[in-house]
């Protein structure tokens, strides 16, 4: 329901779970092939839907570990390094076109920014601060957290949920590396969920 719901909803939930899920593809491709190609394409992947929603950043901690576990020497060499730094920057450089409208005098703009300080504001999301870290511990746990799990367990159903633990207990055994990416990656999404008071809880979920 809450996947077909924001396919038909004029944001860039859908967008952005398509996104991630291109990204994991190509990372965990290069987990199996160790080929750098492979490696920024998912990089630029990444970086390319940071400027559809900021959500990608409750991946980026699985992300690094994942990177680093497989193969440190490749991922904290300074080729990598720079690399990445500028496939970050060209990602961030989508927010310019804020910029560019704005200057434009655009009819419609959700956000408008008209200097370098302003689009900073637009990017780091700071009109909406006071919805993100929301809650204290104990509505957090009382809560938030059996909203979102019940969120997660009416999308995937009790079915589809002894799949997920059934094939997240082989892949422990088999690919342990694949199955921390994914874990610790679908967690970072609902943790970040859990304590965003947005109403947009379905669509901040999709890529978990």
């Amino acid at each position: 329901h809450a996947f077909w719901s924001k396919a038909l909803y004029a944001k860039g939930y859908t967008l952005n779970a398509a996104l991630v899920a291109a990204g994991f593809l190509l990372l965990l491709t290069w987990g199996q092939s160790r080929e750098r190609r492979h490696l920024y394409a998912a990089i630029a992947i990444f970086a390319l839907s940071s400027g559809n929603h900021l959500i990608v950043i409750a991946l980026v901690p699985a992300l690094l570990l994942f990177v680093i576990a497989t193969d440190p020497r490749t991922a904290l060499s300074a080729r990598t390094i720079l690399i990445t730094a500028g496939l970050v920057a060209a990602g961030l450089s989508q927010y310019l076109f804020v910029l560019i409208r704005t200057r434009q005098n655009a009819p419609y703009l959700e956000a408008r920014a008209a200097t370098l300080r302003e689009l900073l504001d637009v990017m780091l999301a700071r009109r909406w601060a006071h919805e993100i870290g929301a809650y204290e511990s104990g509505a957090l746990l009382n809560a938030r957290v059996p909203l979102v799990t019940g969120l997660v367990t009416t999308e995937l159903t009790v079915a589809g949920l002894v799949l997920v633990a059934a094939g997240l207990f082989v892949l422990v055994r088999r690919r342990p590396r694949e199955a921390g990416l994914l874990a610790l990656s679908a967690l970072g999404v609902i943790a970040l969920t859990a304590n965003m008071s947005s109403n947009e809880d379905e669509g901040f979920l999709l890529p978990a």
